[in-house]
């Protein structure tokens, strides 16, 4: 990709993008936001999208990082704040198309939010916060007022 193509959204609203990373075809896949809501997308070698998914229905959805998974999906992840500003660490799969296969979301009264995701090749391994002292991550309670968290799941988002 010429270094400088643009690459558009297609939304005139606020947004950003966090995450980003390129397939051995040259494809570049982002995620991040735009107009509150988490994005991902995809773009071929030359910076033309090829796909996008908006999707959130909390206040607001960020995605911060993502993977690529072998048959081409990508698992992202980041923090979906409520109207109570109330959040809770999110992870979520688009197929290669760029349909969302599925979204999950951790924590408990507080704040979570997923930073990073590693796809090895068994499991996922993602990285974040909570600030939450009734959130849950799988079997663990968390009952101190900041934690880090590491959580292994399967593709499918099960812990």
């Amino acid at each position: 990709m010429d270094e400088t193509a643009g690459m558009s959204l297609g939304s005139p609203d606020e947004g950003a993008i966090i995450g980003i990373a390129q397939n051995s075809a040259g494809d570049v896949f982002v995620a991040g936001y735009v107009s509150d809501q988490a994005v991902i997308a995809c773009f071929d070698n030359d910076g033309v999208a090829k796909w996008s998914n908006v999707f959130g229905d909390a206040e607001t959805t960020i995605l911060m990082a993502l993977a690529l998974m072998p048959g081409g999906d990508v698992v992202a992840t980041g923090v979906e704040v409520d109207k109570n500003r109330q959040a809770k660490a999110l992870v979520a799969r688009v197929s290669n198309d760029g349909t969302l296969e599925w979204s999950k979301t951790f924590g408990g009264v507080g704040y979570s939010a997923l930073m990073s995701i590693a796809e090895t090749k068994t499991e996922l391994v993602v990285v974040g916060f909570t600030n939450s002292v009734d959130g849950e991550f799988g079997s663990k309670n968390l009952t101190s007022t900041f934690n880090a968290v590491l959580v292994r799941m399967t593709d499918d988002g099960t812990i």
